[in-house]
C-alpha cells in the first residue's frame, strides 16, 4: 500500500515539476510567503480538516505554485517544499480511498505486474 502511494507522489510531482519549469516568473515573493503561510495552516489541521472541501485539482494547483515558488524564493524552499509534499500527500490519500472504495486495489497492482504503468 505505501509502495502505491510513493509511486503516486513521484508521478505527481514529476508532472508538476515539469509544468512549473515553464512559467517560473508568474509568482512574486510576497505572493509565494502569503499563501505559502495560509495553506500550510490548513494542511497542518488533523484529521485534513482544513483541506476537505478544497478540490483535488486545487490542492495540484498549490503543488505547482509552491514548486515555482521554490526558485522565486529560495530562501524559503523548505517551506514551500513543506506545502508541497503534504499537499501530494492529502491527493495521494484521496486517490488510495477511491481504489479502495471501488474495489480496485487488486485490478491496480494486476496491471502494475503486467507492467501498465
Amino acid at each position: 500500500m505505501k509502495v502505491m502511494i510513493v509511486g503516486v507522489l513521484l508521478v505527481l510531482t514529476c508532472a508538476i515539476s515539469t509544468k512549473a519549469q515553464s512559467k517560473q516568473d508568474a509568482f512574486t515573493v510576497a505572493q509565494c510567503r502569503a499563501d505559502q503561510s495560509q495553506w500550510v495552516v490548513k494542511l497542518a489541521m488533523p484529521n485534513q480538516e482544513g483541506v476537505k472541501t478544497v478540490l483535488a485539482g486545487a490542492l495540484l494547483s498549490w503543488v505547482y505554485e509552491m514548486k515555482v515558488c521554490t526558485n522565486v524564493d529560495p530562501l524559503n524552499m523548505i517551506k514551500y517544499q513543506d506545502v508541497e509534499r503534504i499537499a501530494v500527500a492529502v491527493v495521494a490519500d484521496r486517490m488510495n480511498d477511491f481504489i479502495h472504495r471501488h474495489g480496485l486495489t487488486e485490478e491496480f497492482f494486476n496491471e502494475d505486474i503486467a507492467g501498465k504503468k
